[in-house]
């Protein structure tokens, strides 16, 4: 009897350590956080579902101030701010960035144009902050530097007052991509073309390697002559801006579609004219060796590619790593 209730003790006692262990290790309490209003529904209320699931014993609480505050006098456990750091007695750990792009409506562009210079933008209808003042500096590469200040007609102490004042098409906005990019996605706003890198005047990204809406608001294709085009219009920005000019955004121009889809069958569409079959594999063939650099590459690509095609063999590129060859 009395080894059973030893053993009876010793268990409760495992259990009772064990319930321990784990209610140390489950975070409650309640924590108090504290953020920019714009920042706080844009960027902290989409993720407040899955947060209470993964820790029910917190009880938060969520208060929205655009200022910095004393954390103890308002009881803050966190503040998230945006933008550089004032008081270097806080002590802050970097969350993130979030680029700065000038945007506005369709409605509006449609109405007012599209500014094809930074010094249009004086004939638009700005949106502003308040405060601070330097949120009126937007992240543009003009002659005299690479910040533009602007005069507002209107103005606002919030972010998504601007926001709202934008998507009614009231006029252009500079304002960050965490608030800005489900409009975006969904052309509710547009931002205003460039191949400029955000807040990096002077690193430019053509190709695959950046995404931007062509005229007709469709994402310019990661085509070769696309990126050619665009490379052509990084060097007239560079001659522009050593001559102290200004430049317009880039306008992709489509001259068409061609596509392989089998060993003897293309696809063309350039608009009204329509090709498909052998004919139009062999303009696409015509059209791809044209486009190389160099007489060398076209000779060999196209010795290449006949002699693939007069002993129907099947050709493949394989990429390995490690490797910077090219094999057939």
């Amino acid at each position: 009897f009395f080894l059973e209730r030893s053993r009876l003790i010793l268990e409760q006692m495992d259990d009772m350590e064990e319930h321990l262990s784990m209610h140390n290790q489950t975070p409650s309490g309640r924590l108090r956080i504290n953020a920019a209003a714009p920042f706080m529904l844009h960027a902290i209320l989409p993720w407040i579902g899955e947060f209470r699931r993964q820790f029910p014993g917190i009880e938060l609480e969520l208060n929205t101030d655009d200022l910095i505050i004393d954390l103890l006098e308002q009881s803050t456990d966190v503040a998230i701010r945006i933008g550089e750091l004032a008081d270097s007695s806080l002590h802050a750990r970097s969350l993130g960035c979030s680029p700065v792009q000038v945007l506005a409506s369709p409605a509006y562009l449609e109405q007012h144009g599209t500014p094809q210079r930074v010094e249009d933008l004086a004939n638009h209808c700005l949106l502003g902050f308040s405060q601070p003042e330097s949120l009126n500096h937007w992240p543009l590469r003009h002659a005299q530097g690479d910040r533009w200040s602007i005069r507002p007609a209107l103005i606002a102490s919030s972010g998504e007052t601007l926001r709202q004042l934008a998507l009614a098409g009231e006029g252009i906005v500079s304002l960050s991509h965490f608030m800005t990019h489900e409009d975006i996605r969904a052309g509710r706003l547009q931002v205003l073309p460039n191949l400029t890198v955000p807040d990096h005047p002077d690193i430019f990204a053509v190709g695959d390697t950046v995404t931007i809406a062509g005229p007709d608001g469709d994402p310019v294709p990661g085509i070769a002559p696309a990126a050619k085009q665009q490379g052509r219009y990084v060097a007239e920005v560079i001659r522009a801006r050593l001559a102290g000019r200004t430049s317009p955004p880039f306008r992709y121009k489509h001259a068409g579609s061609l596509a392989q889809i089998g060993k003897r069958s293309a696809v063309i569409d350039f608009g009204r004219i329509k090709l498909r079959g052998a004919l139009a594999w062999w303009i696409w063939g015509i059209a791809h060796i044209y486009f190389l650099i160099g007489v060398r590459n076209r000779l060999s690509v196209a010795i290449n590619w006949l002699w693939i095609y007069a002993r129907d063999q099947r050709a493949a590129r394989l990429i390995t790593q490690g490797s910077s060859k090219v094999r057939r």
